[in-house]
């Protein structure tokens, strides 16, 4: 069953709550608080998967379609490890531009993919040139306001690169593969 356009653009708009869940908490915590906050989080998650066939969260539930409701989805864990290793492995502004990389151009490129994307990527049939110009551009616009414009540069491309792979879940590969480039450049 495919799912409404409310809920895609719902649950797509949830990724931006990543950004600014760890900015604004940085701002408050220090960095070993905040991976706890994250790591929390994640444990509330699976709890939550673990005992949804008994208890039922009405705004959880209505961001699972029929078959996510009988499998268990990943993407909330693997989004929140791949903050939590930026935020180990990285520098403070290398880790926030790779976060944003991951939450803000992911966003968009589904949005924009979803509702204007006509043209396949050749690599990946699930992808859009579309959505991944949106990646782009607004990974780059994201990553800019925590690292100077060359880091977000290399930072979005790859990230853009990695996201038009045909990989299953690309929230843990999109942020560690941009942080590293913007590391090293």
């Amino acid at each position: 069953m495919p799912l409404s356009k409310k809920v895609i653009v719902a649950r797509k708009l949830t990724h931006l709550w990543g950004i600014f869940l760890v900015y604004i908490a940085l701002m408050f915590f220090i960095k070993t608080h905040v991976i706890m906050l994250i790591l929390v989080l994640m444990i509330i998650y699976l709890a939550y998967l673990k005992t949804r066939k008994k208890i039922k969260v009405p705004f959880l539930e209505d961001f699972l379609n029929e078959r996510m409701k009988e499998q268990v989805d990943f993407g909330p864990i693997t989004y929140a490890t791949g903050m939590i290793i930026c935020l180990i492995i990285f520098k403070q502004e290398i880790a926030l531009a790779s976060i944003a990389i991951l939450s803000v151009g992911d966003t968009f490129s589904g949005l924009i993919g979803f509702f204007y994307g006509k043209n396949k990527v050749p690599l990946n049939s699930k992808k859009t040139i579309e959505g991944s110009i949106a990646f782009f551009i607004t990974a780059l616009i994201a990553a800019s306001f925590f690292v100077e414009f060359k880091l977000a540069f290399f930072g979005a491309l790859i990230g853009t690169i990695v996201e038009v792979l045909p990989i299953e879940d690309d929230n843990l590969p999109i942020p560690i593969a941009s942080g590293i480039v913007m590391s090293v450049v």
